[in-house]
Order: C-alpha cells, then sequence, then structure tokens
C-alpha cells in the first residue's frame, strides 16, 4: 500500500474527495497524463472531446448537483464531466442531470472500483430506463462500459483501467510516480479498506433497520409458509446467522434457497438489504447453473444479470420500494417469491438428505 492510500484511508472520511483531487491535480499538471486518460475513455468518447481540454474539480452546477471533475474547453464549456466512485451510492442528480448539463455529444465518466462495476452499472441502468431516456449504442467490456443516452455520451470504466492508461503515458515523467501513489489507494479501497467511523454514522437509524428488515424477513417466511398458498416449506430447516446477514433456510416450491438480510450483497451488489439465494436439490453439492439460466432469463430486463455468493450459487435481491409500508413491503415480497418459484419449480423434487450450507463470513460473499 502506498503512503497515499495509508493517510487517505487513515484519516479521510472520504477518500473520493482525495481521489478525485489528485486525479484532478495529475490531469492539470501533465498533457501525456491527459492523453492516457482520455485513451481510457474508449474510441466514440476520446473521438468528440478535444485533446487541450483543462480540467477543475469540484465544479458548482447550482441546483443540478456537483460534478467531481470537470474537462473545460477554450471556450469555458464543460464537455467532460467525471463522477468518481468508491464505496458511495449515487445521489438524486446522477447521473440524470449531469448528462442534462452536456451538449449533445459530450460525455459523462462514471469512475468506480473494479469491484463494484456490475452494481454501478445495473443502476446506472436502471435509472435511465426509469427515466424513459433514449438508450442508444451500448458497448458492455470487461471494465469499460459506454452507450450513448439523448445523444451525450456515457461511459463507465474502472479506477485502474484509467489510471494504467495514464501510466502507460508517463514512462520517464515524474507524473507517473503520482499516479502510482493514486492507484496504490484505488487498490486499497477495492479491497473495502476500513474507513474511520463518523458521528454521523453512529447515530443514523439506518442500523435500526438491518434488524426490522430481520423481523420482516421471519414474517414472509411464515406467511409464505402456511395457508391454502403455501409455497415455503421450512420443516426442518434452521434459521441463518452470520457476520452481516440473517436469514432462514426453506424450500421455495420444492427448491433449497436462503432467504436473508445481507449488509455485504446490500452495500456491494445492488441497495436492497433483502436477498433470495437458490441452491439445487442437493444444496451446496447441487449445480449452480441450471437454477442461474433460469434466473437470468427471469430478471434480465431489470438486472442484465444474475449475482452469484462465493460458492457460485444465483442470489438476486427482493426489492424493497421506497416509501411503501411494512404490511405493505411483506405482501410485495411475498408476491416476489410467489413469481420466483414459479420460474425454479421445475427444479424441485424429492426431500434431499444433504444439509444446508455451513455459516460463514458475509466477506466471503455467502
Amino acid at each position: 500500500m502506498s503512503l497515499f492510500a495509508h493517510l487517505a484511508v487513515r484519516f479521510g472520511s472520504h477518500p473520493e474527495n482525495l481521489a478525485t483531487e489528485g486525479l484532478g491535480y495529475i490531469l492539470s499538471a501533465s498533457s501525456r497524463a491527459r492523453v492516457g486518460f482520455l485513451a481510457s475513455l474508449g474510441n466514440d468518447a476520446r473521438e468528440a472531446l478535444p485533446a487541450d481540454l483543462k480540467f477543475a474539480t469540484q465544479v458548482s452546477t447550482d441546483d443540478a448537483g456537483r460534478p467531481d471533475l470537470a474537462g473545460v474547453d477554450d471556450t469555458g464549456r464543460s464537455r467532460l464531466l467525471v463522477e468518481a466512485k468508491f464505496w458511495a451510492g449515487f445521489t438524486e442528480h446522477q447521473p440524470l442531470s449531469y448528462l442534462d448539463q452536456l451538449a449533445v455529444g459530450d460525455v459523462l465518466l462514471v469512475v468506480g472500483p473494479r469491484a463494484r462495476l456490475p452494481y454501478l452499472h445495473r443502476e446506472l441502468a436502471r435509472r435511465i430506463v426509469n427515466a424513459k431516456r433514449l438508450l442508444d449504442r451500448r458497448v458492455d467490456g470487461t471494465e469499460l462500459i459506454s452507450a450513448v443516452v439523448d445523444g451525450r455520451h456515457l461511459v463507465l470504466t474502472s479506477w485502474q483501467r484509467v489510471l494504467e492508461a495514464m501510466d502507460r503515458e508517463l514512462v520517464g515523467e515524474p507524473a507517473r510516480a503520482d499516479v502510482a501513489q493514486l492507484l496504490g489507494l484505488c487498490n486499497k479501497m477495492d479491497d473495502e479498506a476500513y474507513i474511520p467511523i463518523t458521528s454521523a454514522e453512529l447515530t443514523s437509524n439506518i442500523y435500526r433497520r438491518v434488524h426490522e428488515f430481520g423481523a420482516i424477513v421471519d414474517d414472509v417466511v411464515a406467511q409464505l409458509s402456511s395457508g391454502p398458498e403455501r409455497v415455503l416449506d421450512t420443516k426442518g430447516l434452521r434459521s441463518a446467522a452470520s457476520n452481516g446477514r440473517y436469514g432462514r433456510y426453506a424450500l421455495l416450491r420444492g427448491v433449497p434457497a436462503l432467504l436473508h438480510v445481507s449488509t455485504h450483497k446490500w452495500t456491494k451488489f445492488a441497495p436492497n438489504p433483502v436477498w433470495l439465494t437458490v441452491y439445487g436439490r442437493e444444496w451446496k453439492k447441487s449445480d449452480p447453473e441450471p437454477v442461474k439460466k433460469a434466473l437470468s432469463t427471469m430478471v434480465a430486463k431489470e438486472l442484465g444479470t444474475v449475482d452469484v455468493d462465493y460458492r457460485g450459487f444465483p442470489t438476486v435481491p427482493v426489492h424493497v420500494r421506497p416509501g411503501a409500508e411494512r404490511h405493505e413491503l411483506i405482501a410485495e415480497m411475498a408476491a416476489q417469491l410467489r413469481q420466483i418459484g414459479d420460474v425454479i419449480a421445475p427444479f424441485g423434487g424429492a426431500p434431499s438428505n444433504a444439509p444446508p450450507p455451513d455459516e460463514v463470513s458475509e466477506r466471503e460473499g455467502s
């Protein structure tokens, strides 16, 4: 870990701001760094931008939010806006109001940790689709995802891709050492570094929600495991608990599954507290691919993919609607589970004697 990374994590409550300032400093100081930076955006976005952009951080945009970094042309117009992420979520302005600040042909770049790109991709796509924006010419790569939204370029990529492209242009230049320092911080954040807790976090009500959703999971299981529409069977199966997780093992339409609250998945995969992991008839000895394929077909329009736990078993969010009352959430989550149960029912069968998985830490992706 570099000295800069150590200091940023040790003393900075918002490492994103430090990383953005560092990136802006390097881009302002080195023309070769700017060449590498623009190359990391992909051909379409790079060709849409002038090569002589000037960079400024935390550019105020009145009521439309404050992009982390802006690339300004020689007329003073912002042609490139950059939103830099580590583990913070999107604000209400991102990305739509940022796109609206740009002219047709300009570029919005979202850069984040390599490990978080799947979530950032899904969340950006969800917001764009929900706003009924015109989405065209999508190009999906391993660490470069680009699209044209209402005529503006939207690019999602990783800190590592950006900084490694800059590094390749800086051989023999002093700025290369600065890029190495910044890359050290980004690699550290990709490993989910501990960030010192703030007083606001200590007094936040969000932690109460973890307990509330644990109780909601129990209520959903109780509702679905009784009555004429019984779709869950919990006989002989226990609850599940580990660091950051609480849930209930059950057979959903005869298929072994785990309905649970997961702070790990909530922060890593998608902004949702409740998840369903689906196994096969033999629990962890099952082949996860058939169920994964069935679920992928079901959720493709919304998520684009199905996440997997550390064993490779498919796990999907059971969506929590903002603003819903408790009884509404229980009813809506139960309806989602019935829908999932219909999809996976062909994989049920005679009860298996195989036990549910052992408890493991959420850091392992359970």
